[in-house]
């Protein structure tokens, strides 16, 4: 089932999207800034993960969104190849050392 986003959530994504679209050219993008990025991506990918667990274990109700959950991991998941450029490994980082020496 497809869940139709409201209007004021609609209004709200096209808000934030126009902003960060608007600063975009503001600035140069860094290595921290790639690591943030990858970090983020981790960091759904694992809570999209979480999510379908709890509902495949019966611990919550599928209410309908294991579906999306499933959409929206196989999405990000497809950033994955994308988030491990060259010269972003700055600071701490769980990545074993193989994932730069041979991406």
């Amino acid at each position: 089932m497809h869940r139709m986003i409201s209007v004021p959530a609609l209004t709200l994504c096209l808000a934030i999207a126009g902003a960060a679209t608007s600063f975009d050219a503001l600035a140069e993008p860094t290595a921290e800034d790639a690591k943030d990025y990858r970090s983020a991506i981790m960091t759904a990918m694992r809570g999209h993960i979480a999510a379908i667990s709890m509902q495949l274990r019966g611990l919550v109700e599928d209410n309908g969104f294991l579906a999306e959950h499933a959409q929206a991991l196989a999405s990000t998941a497809a950033e994955v190849g994308h988030v491990f450029q060259p010269g972003s490994n700055v600071g701490d980082s769980e990545a074993l050392p193989e994932i730069w020496e041979r991406p």
